[in-house]
């Protein structure tokens, strides 16, 4: 794979690694242990995300050092109704990254 094909982002509905393509914050629901699930306009497929929530959710870790920052980005964007591009870093659509504005 390219350098370039690397950072092309995935369409939306695809599971990671690689950006999402740009979408819409519908839900965000904290779990039980402190981490985050995510839905988004358009929808995932094949996630594997925390609690139970379904294949259409991506996920932040509890641990993610960036955690705190990660949820501020994604109120921001539900709040405003902007759009959010999110770096996947697995099949089973964990985030590590996200870009407001998407791409």
């Amino acid at each position: 794979m390219s350098l370039a094909a690397a950072f092309l982002p995935l369409s939306c509905w695809a599971a990671g690694p690689g950006w999402t393509g740009n979408a819409t914050v519908e839900k965000l629901v904290v779990t039980a242990d402190g981490g985050m699930n995510i839905l988004l306009a358009p929808r995932l497929a094949a996630c594997v995300p925390l609690s139970g929530y379904g294949p259409e959710f991506a996920w932040v870790a509890p641990s993610h050092p960036g955690f705190k920052s990660i949820k501020a980005d994604l109120m921001l964007a539900y709040a405003m109704g902007k759009p959010v591009a999110l770096y996947l870093i697995n099949d089973k659509c964990q985030v590590v990254e996200t870009m407001l504005g998407g791409w």
